[in-house]
């Protein structure tokens, strides 16, 4: 964000963030100010990601699958391996468990 507000005064504008009410054409406390915003911006990303980190590792201490269920169990993808054996095409064995023939590729 720095580099791009250095470019953007370098072409001889400034920059206004009217959210946080920061004008960087004030040189004696625009820039120093979006400087610690910027980092201040930077460490809550930091604790969000901790935060869901914390939260993704309680989630599997509790038995829980945190993200989107599987489409194959592991009896379909036996299913799947025995068709595969016998002969069937991937695109045949797709089309009879009702998946497409990349989400089939992944589990074989």
């Amino acid at each position: 964000m720095l580099v791009t507000v250095d470019r953007i005064q370098l072409a001889g504008a400034g920059l206004w963030s009217i959210t946080e009410d920061i004008d960087t054409t004030d040189r004696g406390t625009g820039v120093p100010l979006l400087a610690i915003v910027a980092v201040l911006k930077d460490c809550q990303h930091a604790i969000n990601c901790e935060n869901a980190r914390i939260g993704l590792a309680a989630a599997r201490e509790r038995g829980r699958c945190p993200g989107r269920p599987r489409v194959l169990t592991g009896t379909t993808v036996a299913q799947a391996r025995t068709m595969k054996n016998d002969g069937a095409t991937v695109t045949e064995i797709a089309q009879a468990l009702g998946v497409r023939r990349t989400t089939l590729y992944r589990y074989l």
